[in-house]
């Protein structure tokens, strides 16, 4: 019998588990959706959002996303687009119309960081996460931060980071605390 996966938020991942082919999930999500009136729309994708049922919502605020664009939809819808289809591009696009429209809204900034993330691209995610950090305490910013953890000063200040000299005396002086404890 097939266990749930660690990361219960990998729909992919787990509708495998269940033996249910992604594609007949969307399917069978867009007949379901077909039906329903606009605000019943935008309410079910903004819920299905914030459970982290992310093809849901997808599938959901792509059918209002042109009648009701407020911030709030196109920054779920960003994040949504980047985690389901990988399009980070668009994804960006939206978050950041979303925070030129409600910049002190705190959410657009969360949501555009964990697309940097997706992306590898930590340093343009912690800067974002900063200047959300900045618009008012969210405290899922703050755990996102905690979670990605602190570095330690470089060795040579002067230097960049990624010096090879920075590099080298950071492992070399890493290695022998590890050895003295």
């Amino acid at each position: 019998m097939a266990t749930l996966p660690v990361n219960e938020n990998d729909t992919a991942t787990f509708l495998k588990l269940l033996d249910i082919d992604p594609h007949e999930r969307i399917g069978q999500l867009e007949q379901d959706v077909a039906v329903l009136s606009q605000e019943k729309l935008i309410a079910k994708g903004l819920a299905a959002y914030r459970e982290n049922d992310t093809l849901l919502a997808l599938v959901c605020l792509e059918r209002v996303e042109r009648a009701a664009e407020t911030p709030e939809l196109a920054s779920c819808l960003g994040f949504c687009l980047a985690k389901e289809r990988g399009q980070y591009d668009r994804a960006i696009s939206l978050c950041k119309s979303a925070m030129v429209k409600e910049p002190k809204t705190t959410h657009h900034y969360l949501n555009l960081a964990r697309i940097y993330l997706m992306q590898g691209k930590k340093k343009e995610a912690l800067a974002t996460y900063q200047q959300g950090l900045q618009q008012g305490k969210d405290p899922e910013i703050i755990t996102d931060l905690q979670l990605m953890g602190s570095r330690r000063r470089p060795v040579i200040p002067i230097l960049q980071r990624e010096h090879i000299l920075n590099r080298s005396l950071g492992y070399l002086l890493n290695r022998n605390k590890h050895r003295q404890k």
